[in-house]
């Protein structure tokens, strides 16, 4: 997850220097000389006129000035100049040396560390940051939350929960973008108690935030709780109707929890409005689990009207016999048969239908016709000698 830094570069020092003995310039150093605050005046009104190499000059001349003491001030606004012209290696240096001669000079420490950040040293950020947050007389949370966000970026997840555990515990407000920050923390160190109980406090704020559930659905699967995971992914999609492999995916979960009625509603919503063939049979294949007889075949003779094959017959043939309808399975089974004569399981499945329909000529025809096909033989001649028994003892009982 890419988090962008939200503070700028601060150009502090340009709007308390705009008068040379400023309340906020003496607050900074009331040790500055006259010499100093004077040509820090000067180089400050320069930008202001945006004449950027004319305050190079003035701030340079003063550092390259042996007799002159270096000052955290003169590097930090050497920082906001080079910034300004976008010599960020330069900016980079200037402030870097302003840290050095000051390193609780906050506005240094955020420029540095969001330059850091920008070249891709999180973990420099993030201490720098934290440096920043420590140093303030009133300590400002986003800049914690940006040490936070630093240490997130450079995947160094024990320091990025210690600062955001930190952040929500000693500040009021709990803004939204601190917990999830601190959720896809926990997510990272695989934490997921913790991580489901801070998203359960965002949901509570915000009910109607589809991603949220999305999120927690994501926590809830990775400890297993798939029951619950897919409660909220439904949640989820009702707030947010996400595209059709999206309700496949639930359907998949659903079966896998055992819960195939859920598995068709979700199948239905991913294949709608015009599911194919192959679609219809996926569905009846979850409502035939889900024991929806009516439903399962309406699915298969749906998909029938459009493609009408011997494997589909016998599925719908299957579900008949298994719930003793076996006048219908015999109907189907003998559609199966007219695609194809040669299956053995079909002519097997339709002599036991007629068997238990006291249709003994079409069971012998059927079993025999079962024995042909190898795979079946045994079980058909088996039947068959069972069949012809049961004639042969019936006789003898009527005589």
């Amino acid at each position: 997850m890419r988090i962008k830094t939200l503070l700028p570069v601060i150009f502090f020092l340009l709007s308390a220097l705009a008068l040379q003995c400023t309340p906020t310039m003496a607050a900074q150093d009331v040790t500055m000389s006259y010499v100093l605050r004077s040509m820090l005046a000067r180089a400050q009104r320069e930008v202001e006129k945006k004449s950027y190499k004319r305050a190079e000059k003035i701030l340079t001349e003063y550092i390259n000035d042996k007799s002159n003491k270096p000052n955290y001030l003169v590097y930090y606004l050497l920082g906001n100049v080079f910034y300004l012209e976008n010599r960020k290696k330069d900016a980079y240096k200037a402030y870097r040396e302003a840290c050095k001669l000051n390193p609780s000079y906050q506005p240094a420490c955020i420029n540095l560390a969001k330059m850091n950040y920008d070249a891709g040293k999180y973990g420099e950020a993030g201490d720098l940051f934290l440096r920043a947050y420590r140093c303030s007389g009133e300590p400002d949370p986003e800049i914690l939350y940006e040490a936070g966000v630093a240490y997130f970026q450079g995947k160094l997840y024990r320091n990025a929960k210690k600062v955001l555990a930190t952040l929500l515990k000693e500040t009021k407000d709990k803004k939204e973008k601190y917990v999830r920050l601190f959720v896809h923390t926990c997510i990272e160190l695989k934490e997921w108690d913790t991580a489901e109980r801070y998203m359960l406090s965002l949901i509570e704020k915000n009910r109607i935030n589809a991603s949220y559930w999305k999120l927690l659905a994501r926590i809830r699967l990775r400890k297993g709780d798939y029951r619950a995971a897919a409660g909220s992914l439904e949640v989820a999609y009702r707030l947010d109707p996400p595209e059709a492999g999206r309700w496949k995916e639930l359907a998949e979960l659903y079966l896998y929890m055992g819960v195939p009625l859920k598995a068709a509603r979700c199948l239905e919503k991913a294949y709608a409005p015009y599911p194919s063939p192959r679609q219809l049979d996926e569905i009846a294949r979850a409502y035939a689990r889900a024991n929806r007889l009516k439903k399962a075949v309406s699915c298969y003779e749906n998909a029938l009207k459009k493609e009408p094959k011997e494997a589909r017959y016998l599925e719908v043939a299957k579900l008949y016999y298994q719930n003793g309808m076996w006048k219908e399975a015999a109907e189907m089974l003998k559609k199966c048969i007219q695609i194809d004569r040669a299956n053995g399981f079909a002519h097997l499945l339709l002599g036991y239908c007629a068997w238990q329909l006291n249709d003994v000529g079409l069971a012998m025809k059927e079993l025999s016709e079962a024995s042909k096909c190898k795979r079946y033989r045994h079980q058909a001649l088996t039947a068959r000698d069972m069949l012809k028994e049961t004639i042969t003892c019936c006789d003898r009982h009527q005589q």
